[in-house]
């Protein structure tokens, strides 16, 4: 295995799942209640990060990743989900799904996006 993502949908097929009418031109996503799991998650991507369901429970604390990420995409965030080769502790093969924001969304939140996740994580470091 080489622990390199794999874009793929649930059906195992190229493509997305739940980003239509997300393209760079349809960019109008609304923000979450900051000190949420969707504020964690939103400015973990915003900082450029690839979340995974187990990096997702140690650092942000969200057991269920995926229904996070499908709130935010009902928020409007074009969320991407790539496939992620790993072992489990008896060295089988596994996939896993590993979330990102596009460059564009990232790029379109601009100052916004960025005094959110910094205003989010000033709150995560407070909390622990």
């Amino acid at each position: 295995m080489n622990g390199a993502p794999e874009r793929d949908n649930a059906l195992q097929e190229q493509g997305e799942v739940g980003t239509d009418n997300q393209t760079p031109e349809h960019f109008n996503p609304t923000y979450p209640t900051h000190s949420t799991q969707p504020a964690r998650l939103l400015a973990a991507l915003l900082g450029g990060s690839a979340v995974n369901p187990l990096g997702g429970w140690r650092s942000l604390g969200i057991y269920r990743l995926s229904d996070t990420v499908y709130q935010l995409r009902g928020m409007g965030w074009p969320v991407q989900t790539d496939r992620l080769h790993v072992s489990n502790r008896f060295k089988e093969p596994c996939y896993v799904a590993q979330y990102m924001l596009p460059a564009h969304a990232i790029n379109d939140a601009g100052q916004t996006g960025q005094d959110f996740a910094g205003r989010e994580f000033a709150m995560m470091r407070e909390a622990a």
